[in-house]
């Protein structure tokens, strides 16, 4: 009867800590996939611009803010005219670490453009003190408009929910 008592307990004792490790396992978030071209239509139809965006060739978004081309996967960016200082950039970088050095970029673009305009047009500028800049695993994204309000609402559900909804 002992020997029984001592397994009963060893069988007690390793239930408990056997429900108790399960509800510690950490939840692992789930996969965020965006689709740059799908997020770049959500900024482009569901934001207020002032002026009308256009989409700019790979090799002109790369110079706009000088990126190398071995640095990306993939990029799509829209500008305005002059007048304005509108656009939305969204790279997806090779790696983590390059995706940081294009966040920087964005940031080094937003103060050139914030001095020009300074005198240019000293009405855009409020538009880049509210620059909407976000990243998302690989993805960098940039939305300059005149409704940073939604900007950064739809920005925030691409970068928590991703694009395949």
């Amino acid at each position: 009867m002992r020997k029984n008592t001592g397994v009963i307990i060893a069988l007690a004792v390793f239930s408990v800590l056997a429900v108790f490790l399960s509800s510690c396992k950490k939840e692992t978030p789930k996969d965020i996939v965006i689709d740059i071209n799908v997020a770049a239509d959500k900024l482009l139809s569901s934001v207020s611009y002032d002026d009308e965006l256009s989409l700019l060739d790979d090799e002109a978004a790369l110079n706009l803010y000088g990126i190398e081309e071995s640095a990306i996967v993939e990029g799509v960016v829209y500008v305005g005219t002059a007048a304005t200082v509108e656009e939305i950039a969204i790279f997806r970088a090779v790696d983590e670490e390059t995706v940081d050095d294009i966040i920087a970029r964005y940031n080094d673009r937003i103060n050139l453009q914030r001095t020009v305009y300074a005198d240019y047009r000293p009405a855009e500028v409020p538009k880049l003190d509210a620059a909407v800049v976000k990243k998302q695993g690989t993805v960098a994204i940039l939305c300059i408009s005149n409704d940073a309000e939604a900007a950064e609402q739809i920005v925030k559900d691409i970068t928590e929910n991703g694009t395949d909804k």
